[in-house]
C-alpha cells in the first residue's frame, strides 16, 4: 500500500485557526453571541430555526431514511443572498442539525474554543432550555425553501458570531485531506 499523503488545505490553515481562536477568546463575543432583539421576519445565514423534522440520511444500503426522532433546531447555513433570491433561481439551501442530546462534558472546552472542526458550538440562545448545543457539519441537509414558512427563528447570530460561523465552515470544508496518492 502506498504511503498516505496529505493534500494541503486550499487556504492557510494556521491563519484560519488564528482567526477562529481570536474570535473565540473575545469576551464581548461570548457574552453577546446572539442578538437579543431580532424583529426582522426574514431568515438569514446563521439563524437558529425551530422546525421539528426528522434528519434524513442514506442508510447502509444507500436507501433514503430518516432518524426516528424529530430534531427540533437547525442552523441555517444557506447564504442570505440565496435566501433572498426567487425560488426558481435557488430552491434549496443548506442547514445543519443542532444536536442537544450529547454529553459535552468530556470535550466542552474544545467545543467552546472551536478547536474541533466538525461541529459549531452554540451557547444557549434566549429562551433555550439547554446550555450547550452543537451544529453538526457532518450531517448537513438541504431544505426546499418553500418549507421555511414552518420555521421560527429562535436565535440570530450577532456579527462576530456570524464571522466565526463562516470561518468554521471554511475550515471544515478546506481542511487537509489524508489519502493514498497513486503513483507516489
Amino acid at each position: 500500500m502506498a504511503e498516505p499523503w496529505i493534500w494541503k488545505s486550499a487556504v492557510d490553515e494556521s491563519e484560519l485557526a488564528s482567526q477562529v481562536e481570536s474570535l473565540a477568546k473575545d469576551g464581548r463575543f461570548s457574552k453577546n453571541f446572539f442578538w437579543i432583539h431580532h424583529a426582522h421576519k426574514d431568515i438569514f445565514q446563521g439563524d437558529v430555526l425551530r422546525m421539528p423534522s426528522r434528519l434524513p440520511f442514506l442508510n447502509a444500503e444507500g436507501k433514503p431514511q430518516a432518524e426516528s426522532n424529530d430534531r427540533l433546531f437547525w442552523l441555517m447555513l444557506g447564504n442570505t443572498c440565496d435566501l433572498s433570491r426567487s425560488i426558481e433561481d435557488c430552491r434549496y439551501v443548506a442547514m445543519a442539525p443542532i444536536i442537544q442530546d450529547l454529553d459535552l462534558t468530556r470535550n466542552l472546552h474544545a467545543h467552546k474554543t472551536y478547536s474541533l472542526s466538525r461541529f459549531f458550538y452554540l451557547p444557549a440562545w434566549p429562551g433555550s432550555q439547554v446550555d450547550h448545543q452543537l451544529a453538526d457539519f457532518t450531517r448537513l441537509v438541504h431544505i426546499d425553501r418553500t418549507a421555511l414558512h414552518k420555521a421560527t427563528v429562535v436565535g440570530r447570530l450577532n456579527r462576530q458570531s456570524w464571522y466565526l460561523l463562516n470561518l468554521c465552515l471554511v475550515r471544515f470544508f478546506t481542511r487537509s485531506d489524508r489519502r493514498d496518492e497513486p503513483g507516489q
